[in-house]
């Protein structure tokens, strides 16, 4: 008889993406941080909606979308819209407040809205300096929700927002 884990197996989606998020920032290519990210989200949409965190999992399942619509946004007129931020932001409110499981449940969504504005900019410096606000508000909603991976992919995007910046962006 097959035995089959599923709280390992939710367990490995959130690990999975530690791994892509720390690799992620290591990059010094906007197209390529955001296509690294895309997969990590994926995971762990899928881990935080696993554990019934619906709140954060549809932020990150929002987060897929907006960061294929932003990596293409120098490459296709529509997604090169002031509003596309805002349009996004006001989606992750909405979302947030729809899910709603509790005060935590709005953390994710702003968030998502912080990092939706950094990842609007087109320098990896700027990318990287705004994406440090996401993880502080995370962090509190991971905690909440008792998943040992988004408390790790908060420190692992910290370390490696701050390892990027001494790579690239000394002096």
């Amino acid at each position: 008889m097959e035995y089959f884990d599923v709280a390992l197996v939710t367990q490995g989606f959130g690990y999975v993406a530690v791994a892509l998020l720390f690799v992620s920032f290591q990059i010094n290519d906007r197209k390529s941080i955001l296509g690294v990210l895309i997969l990590g989200m994926l995971f762990l949409a899928t881990h935080q909606f696993l554990l019934g965190a619906f709140a954060g999992a549809i932020a990150n399942g929002l987060t897929v979308i907006r960061n294929l619509a932003f990596r293409q946004k120098n490459d296709v007129a529509l997604l090169k819209h002031d509003l596309l931020p805002y349009i996004f932001s006001a989606a992750l409110m909405a979302t947030g407040l729809y899910f709603w499981q509790g005060w935590h449940s709005i953390l994710p969504a702003l968030a998502v809205t912080a990092s939706t504005f950094a990842l609007w900019s087109n320098d990896t410096k700027a990318i990287r300096v705004l994406s440090l606000i996401g993880p502080v508000l995370w962090l509190p909603y991971a905690v909440i929700i008792q998943s040992t991976p988004t408390i790790l992919i908060q420190l692992v995007i910290i370390s490696s927002i701050l390892i990027a910046i001494f790579r690239f962006d000394r002096g």
